[in-house]
């Protein structure tokens, strides 16, 4: 097998490094940036067929530069504010507690549960049990409880005092 025209893990490609770079350079004075420019910049379309080439290029920025972009559907790319970072916890918290609602529903699409193994039983209860406090404490309601503990420290909210927030 001929090895010398593999690429590494690590190494990425030049079409992404070229994404990346241009990416990079966006101010945010000027933080919008076209898909058109994109797809230019490489020569295919970052919408199609260089799709994942855009979202590899965005991850590592957002990995190892800290900059975050968000979509603006049929435009192009926006570099995101630190406010607008700051908010977008709300959002996330949003498709997380929908992805955990649609996990409970799927695994009680079990036919036959005396049926499966205790193996896969008990995997599936742990699953549906900790699927369902997700959706549980994602709700606004408990966000209020942090925002409020939040506010009083002024800093990075400990696990054990989150968890006794949602608990209490």
């Amino acid at each position: 097998m001929n090895t010398e025209s593999k690429r590494t893990i690590p190494e990425i490609h030049i079409d992404t490094l070229t994404l990346y770079e241009r990416l990079k350079k966006v101010s945010s004075d000027d933080p919008i940036i076209s898909y058109i420019i994109l797809s230019e910049a490489i020569g295919q379309d970052v919408r199609n067929e260089a799709y994942s080439k855009l979202y590899t290029a965005k991850n590592r920025l957002m990995r190892d530069d800290g900059i975050r972009f968000e979509a603006i559907r049929g435009v192009g790319l926006k570099r995101m504010s630190d406010r607008e970072v700051g908010l977008s916890g709300e959002s996330e918290l949003k498709k997380l507690r929908r992805t955990a609602r649609r996990g409970v529903k799927k695994l009680s699409c079990i036919q036959n549960f005396d049926g499966l193994s205790n193996e896969v039983k008990t995997k599936c209860l742990a699953s549906r049990a900790l699927l369902g406090v997700v959706h549980e404490f994602a709700k606004p309601k408990q966000m209020k409880k942090l925002e409020i503990r939040a506010d009083e420290q002024q800093g990075q909210i400990s696990m054990r005092t989150t968890i006794d927030a949602l608990m209490g």
